[in-house]
This record gives C-alpha cells, sequence and structure tokens, in this order.
C-alpha cells in the first residue's frame, strides 16, 4: 500500500505539515520538566515543589548597569535614576518599578533594589540612626553597633562613646536634600562600609558592596 503513488503523496503532505506546525509551536513550549509531573503523586516532595512554584516563582536575576554616571550637583543624572522624592517621575527606577505592575508586557516581577536610593536615604537629615559622625568628623556607627553597643554585654543603652554622635548633615547642607559632588565622594565610602542593623536598614555593606565599581577618583560608577 505504501508504494502507491497517492499514499506516497500523502505521506509526504502529513510530513510536511506535522514539520511546519512543530516549527510554528516551538516559540511556546516552556523550557524545564516540571516536577511535580516527574514525581509520583504521592511523592513527600510534591509539597515542598508546590510551595516554591507559589511562593517563589521568580525568574534569573536581572541587572540593570549605568555606567559613567556623573554624580556631580551640576549634573541631572541622579534625579534621572533614581525613585525616591524629588526625583524625576520618568526615572530609569521608577520606569523599571512601573514594569513590574505590568505582567501582561513585562517579565520584571519585582522593583530593582537600588543602591542609589538606599545611598540618599542612608544620607538623609531624616534617617538619625544612618549616617553619624563624631565630633571629631569620623564614621560613628548605630547606636546598636560596636564601639557604640557591646554585644557582649546583651543589651545597647543610649548614652556611653556615642552619645554625642550627630548626623552627617542637615537639611541646610544639602541642595535640594542630593549631596554636593564633595559630600558624595567623601560619604560614599561610610555607606558601602555600613552594616545594615535594626536602627539603620539602609547600611551598604554586603548588599552593594560589590555592586560598584569605584574607578580612580570615583569617576565612574556603575549600578546593578
Amino acid at each position: 500500500v505504501l508504494l502507491r503513488r497517492g499514499v506516497k503523496v500523502a505521506v509526504l503532505v502529513l510530513f510536511a505539515g506535522f514539520t511546519l506546525a512543530s516549527i510554528a509551536l516551538c516559540p511556546r513550549i516552556e523550557p524545564g520538566l516540571e516536577q511535580q509531573i516527574a514525581l509520583p503523586r504521592d511523592s513527600y516532595l510534591q509539597g515542598y515543589f508546590n510551595n516554591i512554584s507559589e511562593y517563589l516563582r521568580v525568574g534569573p536575576p536581572l541587572y540593570f548597569v549605568v555606567k559613567n554616571y556623573n554624580y556631580s550637583s551640576k549634573s541631572r543624572q541622579t534625579n534621572q535614576l533614581c525613585s525616591i522624592s524629588k526625583c524625576d517621575s520618568n526615572s530609569l527606577l521608577n520606569e523599571i518599578s512601573r514594569a513590574s505592575l505590568t505582567p501582561e508586557s513585562s517579565y520584571i516581577a519585582k522593583p530593582a533594589a537600588s543602591w542609589l536610593d538606599d545611598f540618599l536615604v542612608w544620607l538623609s537629615p531624616e534617617a538619625f540612626g544612618c549616617c553619624r559622625k563624631f565630633v571629631d568628623g569620623s564614621y560613628c556607627p548605630p547606636d546598636d553597633q560596636p564601639p557604640c553597643c557591646n554585644p557582649e554585654e546583651g543589651s545597647c543603652e543610649l548614652g556611653g562613646i556615642c552619645e554625642d554622635c550627630t548626623t552627617c548633615f542637615l537639611h541646610s547642607d544639602l541642595d535640594n536634600d542630593r549631596p554636593s559632588t564633595d559630600q558624595f565622594r567623601d560619604k560614599l565610602p561610610w555607606f558601602l562600609s555600613a552594616l545594615p542593623s535594626a536602627d539603620c536598614a539602609k547600611g551598604g555593606h554586603g548588599a552593594y558592596t560589590t555592586s560598584l565599581d569605584l574607578n580612580g577618583a570615583f569617576l565612574h560608577l556603575f549600578s546593578s
């Protein structure tokens, strides 16, 4: 039967149809194998994978890198990037945040974590426990960190060596709540070495230590 001319043509047409349909449907195939399908239904791992699918359904990390960021007080690039108060409404981080709210057109799940936003908040005079200085002008950590607090004593009380610490800046020291070029350059190393704690969760050590490439005299900053 297969040697008949009509059957040969039908087989070739059917094969070509399946080939074209496979090519057309390839983009709709999701990569990977669902773990729930590969395991027995009564497996103790089914609950584990179900929880991962429900609560941890996120993809690979996404980084937005900004090169040659000009942080000088004469530049508007800071407000064009940040997303806190007094930043441009169409800034980079605000646009990323809006994209995370439209899952039908974007794969971004959450707003970006930005060292620039956290640094500006950490620097703000309203963040009393963050950017602080001793009387001699050196960095003063939050009250719940050494040397202000001794973990071996089991409790931290007000007073002591950090009693006279003050915030790095007053509102009058900043230009529209933005640091000057010198203030930015001087306090950025403090931020990157500051440990986050209950008194100040915006410390940049750990989260952003490797997110910045300080090239030369802080001329090139890279943000992720």
